[in-house]
């Protein structure tokens, strides 16, 4: 996935993001998104946030989508991928994408001025 893995340093499993138009009150994954999960071989699936994308989301210029803590529904991460995040390590993702294509980004955790901040990048302006 082009990261380069430092002498001794363990590289954070992959992790499955879903990014998906379900309903807030239905809280499923589609049935097609389901499927594509467990043949790319996604495991604790859950619906970890919903929001309206942003004019930053969008902002081709920026290039990520926001993660804040705030509109998080469940704690998503495992032990050893929050451990990469705070020693400010990235954390390689895959998101399915609206049209059902996957996509391979990156998951890092950004200190701003609202508080800490999930990101995905390293690729976010392909998917929207």
């Amino acid at each position: 996935m082009g990261l380069s893995k430092k002498r001794g340093q363990k590289r954070a499993p992959k992790k499955t993001v879903v990014a998906t138009t379900c309903s807030a009150v239905n809280r499923e994954i589609p049935s097609e998104v389901y499927r594509m999960l467990q043949e790319i071989g996604g495991v604790e699936l859950k619906l970890i946030m919903e929001k309206p994308l942003t004019i930053i989301d969008l902002n081709r210029g920026l290039g990520r989508l926001s993660f804040p803590f705030g509109n998080l529904f469940s704690d998503f991460l495992r032990p050893e991928e929050q451990e990469h995040l705070e020693n400010r390590r990235d954390v390689p993702v895959i998101v399915i994408e609206p049209s059902l294509e996957v996509s391979s980004l990156t998951l890092k955790s950004w200190k701003m001025s609202k508080g800490l901040v999930h990101v995905v990048i390293g690729g976010w302006n392909r998917v929207t």
